[in-house]
């Protein structure tokens, strides 16, 4: 009865806002019709309120695609940069056909939880190529674990190390 509600509600104040667009030459309501209608939005609202926790719902939901969408957008515009970048050590299958990105801090405690997952994924499938970003951003101490990391690579030493600050 909710969605019928609100479904009937957004109806009727979609027409009442074309009519006062000015987009027809002829009102589909006159401006008592329109009047009366609000009085029963506001009416229906304030007798329902739950529909604006459902209005905020659909709302949230929207947002939130949208914000995937734009993710998805930023990750497709800077797919070279996320998965190829030379300066970003690569550990697992180089050639894999799966590659996860992670961005990471030495310092950082979800990071640290994550690392014996993503060792037994990496175990568990050759095909696994994880990229790992650097993003020392706690702390100084984070910035020294990271020129340290990526120092290790010089000697071919950076897989080691990574796991061991981890």
């Amino acid at each position: 009865m909710l969605s019928l509600s609100l479904v009937v509600l957004l109806l009727v104040w979609n027409f009442t806002c074309r009519a006062n667009d000015g987009s027809s030459d002829v009102p589909m309501f006159s401006s008592n019709e329109r009047n009366k209608i609000k009085e029963l939005v506001l009416e229906t609202l304030l007798e329902n309120p739950e529909i604006l926790i459902e209005v905020g719902r659909v709302l949230q939901q929207k947002q939130e695609k949208q914000r995937q969408d734009a993710v998805r957008s930023a990750i497709k515009q800077n797919k070279h940069l996320l998965f190829k970048d030379k300066n970003s050590p690569v550990i697992g299958n180089p050639e894999g056909d799966v590659t996860i990105v992670e961005f990471f801090d030495y310092n950082c405690s979800f990071c640290k939880q994550a690392t014996e997952s993503l060792k037994k994924l990496l175990a568990s499938d050759n095909d696994i190529r994880l990229v790992l970003r650097e993003l020392p951003i706690l702390n100084e101490a984070s910035v020294f674990a990271s020129k340290a990391a990526l120092a290790s690579a010089r000697q071919d030493k950076y897989e080691d190390f990574h796991w061991l600050l981890m």
